[in-house]
C-alpha cells in the first residue's frame, strides 16, 4: 500500500507547483498542511502568496472577459465557455473569477464534483470571502459531498454573521441533512437578525411543521401572514393544519388577498390551493375544484409538463437496466441488510407506510431519497456508465445509511417513490434490501395529486390531470414487470387495507422486512421524527378512512382522469 507522502515532501510539492504556475495543487497541499498544524508557518505564507497572485491576476483579467464568459454560460453554450474560460487560465492560472466561472460551467455540465474542486480552491485561497464558501457549499451540496458543504456554509456564515441570507441558508441545509436541532437554531439567529421579515417566520414555521410542533409552526405562519398579509406558502401551510368550518376568518383574509389585482402569480397560487383546501372541508367542491383549475392551469403554463413525455421517458429509463447489462454493472453486489425501498405513485400512502415502519425501535426513516434516480439518471443524460460507476454508487448509498444508522437500527427505510422507475437496479446492487409497493385507488391518487402544490420539477405532471394518469399508467405497467421478475421480494400493500385493517397489515409489513413486532407501530402518530413530504399532516394523526374514495365528491369534475385511467380502473 503506498504510503502518504511526509509532510517535508508534501511543503516541497507544494512549492514546486506554485513555482509550475499549478495554483490549485499548491493551494490544496499548503492548505493541508496547515490544517493539519505541520508546517503551519510556511503553508500559511504560500497561501497567502497564493492569495496575493490571485489579486493581481484578478486585475490583469477584464472584466468583460468574465461578463462575456457567463453570458456564453447562461444561454447555454457551456463548452464554449469552458473552451475560452481555460484558454484564459492558461494566461493567468491565478485569476479566481476563471474558477467562478468554470465551476458555472461544471454545474451546468451536470459535473458537480468538478465544479466543487474548481470553487473548492477559490475558498482556500481567499479564506475570508464569505462567498467563495457559500459558492463551494452549493456546489458540493449538488454532489452530494454533503460533510463538506455543510462545513463550507458554516464557515462562510461564521465570516458574515450579521447575514440573514446565509444564516437561512445554512438552515436549510441542515434541515435537509435532517441535522434539526442545528436548523432551528439557524433560524432562531435569522428571526432574531430579521424580526420584522415574513420569510424569517415562515421559514422557523415550516421546519416546526416538518418536526410535528403544529401549535409552534402555526404561530409563526400566522405571524408571517401578519407581517405580511400577501406570503402564499405561509397561508397554504396554515390551510394544511386546520380543519375549517363555514364562516372561518381566515379564510375571508385569503379571499381578500386573492381580491389584490397586483398580487405576484406565485403567491396568488399558494392562496388559491389554500383557500381550495378550506372550501374543500366545508363540502363546497364546486368552487374548491374551480380554484384547483386556476392554479394547477398557471402551474403547467408557467413550469410547462408533459406527462405523456415524462411516461415515455420513465419506460425508456427502466428498460435500459435490464440482464446481462445488470450483472456487467454490479458484479458484486451489496449484502447490506438494511434498505427498505417504499415505491409507487406519490400520494399513494409511502408515507404512511414509511412513518408506521420508522416507529419501530429497529427502524429509522431516511424519507425520500433521491440519491439513486439523479445519480442513474444523470448516466442516462451523459450516455456513458463507467465500470466503477455503480460501485461508487452503492458505497456512496451504503453511507448515506450509515448517517441513519443507531446503535440498535436493522432497517433503513428510503420512500422515494419514483424509485419504482430504477427497481432492477436496486433489486440488483441490493439483494437483501426489502421492497415495498403502496397501491391506492386510481382515482384518489389522481386528485391527491392535483389537490397537492408540489416545488420538486420531478412533480411537473401533477398540474394537469391527463397528465397524471399517463404517469399513473407507466407505474402500473413498470411495477407489474417488476413483480414478474422479482416475485415475492415485492410486497404490494394497499392503501385502503392498511387504513381498514391497520394491524393485520402492519404485521404483514414487519413480517416482510424481517421485523419482530412492536406494539408501538400502531402509535406510528405520535412517532416525533422529521417528515418533509405532503403528507406532514396526515402522519401525525391516527388512522382514518376518509380518504377512501375521496374523488367520488368532485364527481364530472374528474371525467377527464376518470377516462385516461379506465385501462387499470
Amino acid at each position: 500500500m503506498t504510503q502518504p507522502p511526509s509532510p517535508e515532501r508534501t511543503l516541497a510539492l507544494a512549492k514546486a507547483a506554485e513555482r509550475n504556475d499549478d495554483p490549485m495543487k499548491a493551494a490544496l497541499l499548503f492548505d493541508a498542511l496547515a490544517s493539519a498544524g505541520q508546517h503551519e508557518a510556511e503553508a500559511k505564507a504560500g497561501l497567502d502568496r497564493l492569495a496575493e497572485r490571485a489579486e493581481q491576476a484578478e486585475q490583469a483579467l477584464p472584466a468583460e472577459a468574465v461578463d462575456a464568459l457567463r453570458t456564453l454560460c447562461h444561454e447555454g453554450a457551456v463548452q464554449e465557455a469552458e473552451a475560452q474560460a481555460r484558454a484564459l487560465a492558461e494566461k493567468l492560472p491565478d485569476a479566481l473569477p476563471l474558477y467562478e466561472v468554470l465551476g458555472e460551467v461544471f454545474l451546468a455540465q451536470r459535473k458537480p464534483e468538478a465544479a466543487s474542486a474548481v470553487l473548492a480552491h477559490a475558498a482556500r485561497v481567499q479564506p475570508d470571502d464569505p462567498g467563495r464558501h457559500e459558492a463551494l457549499a452549493d456546489a458540493a451540496w449538488t454532489a452530494g459531498l454533503e460533510d463538506e458543504a455543510l462545513e463550507a456554509m458554516e464557515q462562510a456564515a461564521a465570516l458574515a454573521p450579521d447575514d440573514a441570507v446565509l444564516k437561512t441558508n445554512l438552515a436549510r441545509m441542515y434541515q435537509a441533512a435532517g441535522r434539526l436541532e442545528d436548523a432551528l437554531a439557524a433560524y432562531d439567529a435569522v428571526v432574531a437578525l430579521a424580526p420584522h421579515q415574513a420569510p424569517a417566520f415562515n421559514n422557523r414555521g415550516q421546519l416546526y411543521f416538518d418536526m410535528g410542533r403544529m401549535a409552534e409552526a402555526e404561530r409563526d405562519f400566522e405571524e408571517a401572514v401578519r407581517l405580511r398579509p400577501t406570503l402564499g406558502n405561509a397561508h397554504r401551510m396554515l390551510a394544511a393544519q386546520r380543519r375549517y368550518t363555514a364562516g372561518h376568518p381566515h379564510m375571508e383574509a385569503m379571499r381578500t388577498v386573492l381580491g389584490k389585482g397586483d398580487l405576484a402569480p406565485d403567491e396568488r397560487t399558494h392562496v388559491e390551493f389554500a383557500l381550495a383546501k378550506a372550501l374543500e372541508d366545508i363540502g363546497a367542491y364546486d368552487e374548491a375544484f374551480a380554484l384547483l383549475r386556476t392554479a394547477n392551469d398557471r402551474q403547467r403554463q408557467a413550469i410547462g409538463g408533459d406527462g405523456a413525455d415524462r411516461a415515455a421517458a420513465m419506460r425508456h429509463a427502466a428498460r435500459l437496466f435490464v440482464e446481462p447489462l445488470l450483472s456487467r454493472m454490479i458484479p458484486q453486489p451489496s449484502p447490506d441488510e438494511r434498505p427498505i425501498f417504499i415505491v409507487g405513485m406519490p400520494r399513494s400512502g409511502t408515507s404512511l407506510a414509511e412513518q408506521i415502519l420508522a416507529s419501530h425501535p429497529a427502524v429509522e426513516g431516511a424519507g425520500e431519497v433521491a440519491l439513486i434516480g439523479k445519480t442513474l439518471g444523470r448516466w442516462l443524460t451523459d450516455g456513458r456508465i463507467t465500470p466503477d460507476a455503480s460501485p461508487r454508487l452503492i458505497a456512496e448509498y451504503g453511507r448515506l445509511l450509515d448517517r441513519h444508522t443507531g446503535p440498535e437500527t436493522l432497517r433503513v427505510v428510503d420512500k422515494m417513490p419514483f424509485n419504482f422507475i430504477w427497481l432492477a437496479w436496486i433489486a440488483r446492487a441490493f439483494p437483501n434490501a426489502r421492497i415495498i409497493h403502496m397501491q391506492r385507488d386510481p382515482m384518489d391518487v389522481g386528485l391527491s395529486i392535483y389537490k397537492t402544490l408540489f416545488s420538486d420539477s420531478d412533480f411537473s405532471f401533477g398540474f394537469d390531470l391527463q397528465d397524471i394518469a399517463a404517469v399513473h399508467l407507466a407505474c402500473h405497467d413498470l411495477m407489474a414487470e417488476h413483480r414478474r421478475l422479482l416475485g415475492d421480494r415485492v410486497f404490494t400493500c394497499r392503501y385502503e387495507d392498511l387504513v381498514s385493517d391497520q394491524e393485520g397489515q402492519s404485521r404483514r409489513l414487519l413480517a416482510h422486512c424481517g421485523l419482530e413486532w412492536d406494539e408501538r407501530v400502531l402509535d406510528f402518530h405520535k412517532t416525533r421524527r422529521a417528515v418533509r413530504t405532503a403528507s406532514a399532516t396526515q402522519v401525525r394523526r391516527r388512522m382514518y378512512t376518509s380518504s377512501v374514495k375521496a374523488w367520488q365528491k368532485y364527481g364530472d369534475h374528474l371525467a377527464p382522469l376518470r377516462d385516461a385511467l379506465a385501462p387499470i380502473l
